[in-house]
């Protein structure tokens, strides 16, 4: 809009000073409109020039923050997968002679002989009845041969270190523990009512039973004690081997 104010002043100035007949004039005129219309011209084309470079710099900017944002926030992609479920249910199907199945049910009249089925840490595992799950537990004992059993005491220490390798040396403290914590305070068991380990002898199959206990009993400030115990774990030991035929931990 300047450029073409000034080209038409000065123009006007020309034809005045032409009608005068003053041509020195209408030549500096001339010169002064020309040099008007390139530093016009120059204006404005550096006006584009930084119109378009800036057009093009904050187009560059924006498409390449674009980017950054859409690989900064780009999402991998993942492949969708049927998750298996945590625990599984296996049937466990375990051979038991009819010797050993004789004597285990000889010794647990009261086992469970339909479908029984146990948690074992991981899965659901069913077997046909509760003497497949005893003689299947024996597969945790890391020598289940003791040798022949002598007596009541020779079981006991045979057992005690069946019982240390699977369950550890903690529960046989506990077992023969002589006193209970109770309310932070140890406490003396003065009178002991059940035994450290029950045993069993069924000469019938010539197998040793044998239970440990945790104490119940009378204590030193006259208070009673009884720990509960569900399922307790017991070994089931033909006399003359010392072979572990069942058990429960």
């Amino acid at each position: 809009m300047k450029k073409y104010v000034i080209i038409a002043a000065a123009a006007l100035l020309l034809c005045g000073l032409v009608s005068c007949g003053d041509t020195s004039a209408s030549s500096v005129i001339s010169e002064t409109v020309t040099t008007a219309m390139q530093t016009s011209e120059t204006t404005s084309t550096t006006t584009v020039e930084t119109a378009t470079s800036a057009t093009t710099t904050k187009a560059t900017t924006t498409a390449e923050t674009a980017t950054t944002s859409a690989e900064t926030t780009a999402v991998p992609e993942t492949t969708a997968e049927t998750s298996s479920p945590i625990h599984q249910t296996i049937d466990r199907k375990v051979e038991v002679d009819e010797e050993t199945f004789n004597a285990v049910a000889f010794v647990e009249q009261n086992y469970y002989d339909e479908k029984y089925n146990i948690f074992d840490g991981t899965n659901y595992i069913n077997y046909d009845n509760e003497i497949c799950f005893l003689v299947d537990q024996v597969s945790k004992v890391p020598n289940d041969t003791l040798g022949a059993v002598a007596d009541e005491a020779d079981l006991i220490a045979k057992a005690k270190e069946v019982f240390i390798a699977v369950l550890g040396q903690d529960f046989i403290d506990r077992v023969e523990a002589d006193h209970i914590e109770r309310n932070g305070e140890m406490l003396a068991i003065t009178e002991r009512i059940n035994p450290t380990y029950i045993t069993q002898y069924y000469e019938e199959y010539d197998v040793w039973w044998i239970r440990p206990c945790l104490p119940s009993g009378i204590l030193e400030d006259g208070s009673h004690a009884d720990t509960i115990f569900d399922n307790p774990p017991f070994l089931i030991v033909k006399g003359d081997s010392g072979k572990i035929i069942a058990c429960r931990f």
